[in-house]
């Protein structure tokens, strides 16, 4: 889980995405999940990191899996 956690601020950046602490629990969850930056990630996972690009999740992927054969619909669904 830390490895897709820091695959996601790595993609995203601290602009788009606010850091959040592994231990974070409740109402401060809430609030970030709900965030306009988280909720702007969530909806453009697979909209085009720049025009003709990979998406944010594709790069999500292969920063996780640099192996294209682990890159695989199994792996690629426990991300969503």
């Amino acid at each position: 889980m830390y490895k897709i956690k820091q695959s996601m601020f790595s993609v995203f950046g601290r602009d788009r995405l606010d850091p959040i602490d592994d231990r974070t629990k409740g109402q401060p969850l809430n609030d970030w999940k709900n965030s306009s930056k988280t909720l702007w990630c969530r909806s453009n996972l697979l909209s085009p990191l720049d025009k003709g690009g990979m998406t944010y999740m594709e790069s999500i992927c292969r920063d996780i899996w640099p192996e294209e054969e682990d890159r695989n619909e199994s792996n690629t669904v426990r991300l969503l």
